[in-house]
């Protein structure tokens, strides 16, 4: 029983990853939207947090920032960085 089971993950894996490269083809080096072509390790990485879209070429549009732009700005818009965010508050 084992067996099977491993044998019908690896081909839900397999799909998978196919489907996705198909989707993506029509991009840059197949890269999808999201990440970005690196040339030393000749595979897609995610964009750096405070980008996204195709080739990572979007910065976060405020109030958002960080990985894939999901979190929300509490701060002005030009204090906010679109990868970290609000400035940390300190009181000496």
């Amino acid at each position: 029983m084992f067996v099977i089971i491993l044998t019908i993950s690896t081909v839900y894996i397999s799909c998978k990853a196919t489907v996705t490269y198909l989707e993506c083809e029509s991009y840059f080096r197949g890269c999808c939207p999201g990440t970005l072509w690196n040339n030393k390790t000749q595979t897609c990485e995610a964009c750096m947090d405070g980008y996204h879209g195709e080739n990572c070429s979007l910065p976060c549009p405020y109030p958002f920032f960080g990985e894939e732009c999901q979190m929300i700005c509490n701060c002005s818009k030009n204090l906010c960085d679109i990868s970290k965010g609000c400035p940390i508050e300190t009181t000496e």
